[in-house]
């Protein structure tokens, strides 16, 4: 099963998301245990809202164009195909 270049592309966007902001919220914090802190707030609801647990298809419907957008969306896209 070959992967298109449009999902290739959504994976590394995705990716590089993560990436902006863990350095953006971690460089505004002095200690280490209160970054991590802060990034799992930041993520954790991102993660549970983009599917990545369960589907977002149970959410209700004016909901799922603001979940397609984060950026969990696109990095998980191929694994939700394959399941």
């Amino acid at each position: 099963m070959a992967i298109s270049a449009r999902r290739r592309f959504l994976f590394l966007a995705g990716n590089l998301a993560f990436t902006a902001i863990g350095i953006l919220v971690s460089g505004r914090t002095s200690k280490t245990e209160a970054g991590a802190g802060r990034i799992s707030a930041v993520t954790m609801p991102m993660m549970i809202l983009s599917g990545v647990f369960f589907s977002y298809h149970s959410f209700p419907q004016w909901g799922t164009g603001i979940i397609r957008s984060l950026p969990p969306d696109g990095p998980f896209d191929p694994r939700r195909d394959m399941l």
